[in-house]
């Protein structure tokens, strides 16, 4: 990896990304990648999960080795929702927290959010909003739990014969396929549609990041998230699914 990235600065790019689901799943490696990326000084994103907000040595190696954006998974506000994704490693008592790590590490969050887990209604949906709202997340993602075509999940919708229809040009995260339990697919579709009118409107966009007063002490960082939600804006306006950058 260090001569791929070496080969990248020797090429005149000063920053880069690192396709990794999961960066923190070995410490032990990260840390020692983090080393061997610092004297390089450059730039780089990855995806990683929350948990590397407890390992403080480590949040810190990597922010002097040049990590900037991190994408994470907060995925649901909700610990019944987490707990139904197999994600109990989550604790929604301490995305505030964790969030509050990452922002005073000096890292810009890149998060993805699920909705539609059988623990959501119409309540819970709003108060996603007001999450997203309250911790000013510069960049957000949401997407309609899919079933995606024999995985676990997928299957056991089917044997329940919660599917809709197995139409899978539809399958695109931004409609609901499946019957959840406590909200209807068509009201679960509407507030998709909701959350991002909200998230995307110009004010939702600007007080993430030109009013983010932890984004500004990175004006590069602030400037890149609001071009990156204008671009998402541009999707919600057309009703169609923003697409990651």
């Amino acid at each position: 990896m260090i001569r791929d990235i070496e080969k990248i600065k020797s090429l005149g790019y000063r920053k880069f990304y690192l396709i990794d689901d999961n960066m923190m799943s070995n410490p032990a490696y990260m840390e020692e990648l983090c080393r061997k990326i610092e004297p390089l000084k450059m730039k780089w994103s990855t995806q990683c999960t929350m948990d590397l907000a407890r390992n403080k040595n480590l949040l810190d190696l990597a922010v002097r080795s040049g990590c900037e954006i991190l994408s994470l998974g907060i995925e649901s506000i909700s610990q019944e929702g987490l707990d139904k994704l197999d994600k109990k490693w989550l604790r929604v008592t301490d995305h505030r927290k964790l969030i509050s790590a990452f922002n005073d590490a000096g890292i810009m969050i890149s998060a993805e959010m699920i909705i539609g887990t059988d623990s959501d209604t119409k309540e819970s949906l709003k108060a996603t909003y007001d999450f997203i709202a309250e911790t000013k997340i510069p960049l957000v993602r949401v997407y309609i739990l899919t079933p995606v075509p024999a995985t676990p999940l997928y299957l056991d919708l089917k044997a329940a014969g919660r599917l809709i229809h197995e139409n899978f040009e539809k399958y695109t995260a931004a409609e609901c396929v499946h019957y959840p339990e406590r909200i209807s697919p068509e009201k679960l579709t509407e507030m998709y549609n909701w959350l991002n009118s909200r998230i995307f409107s110009l004010k939702g966009i600007l007080s993430r990041t030109l009013f983010n007063k932890k984004l500004l002490r990175h004006p590069g960082n602030c400037l890149f998230a609001l071009a990156v939600n204008l671009h998402y804006r541009s999707y919600v306006v057309r009703g169609e699914t923003p697409l990651i950058v």
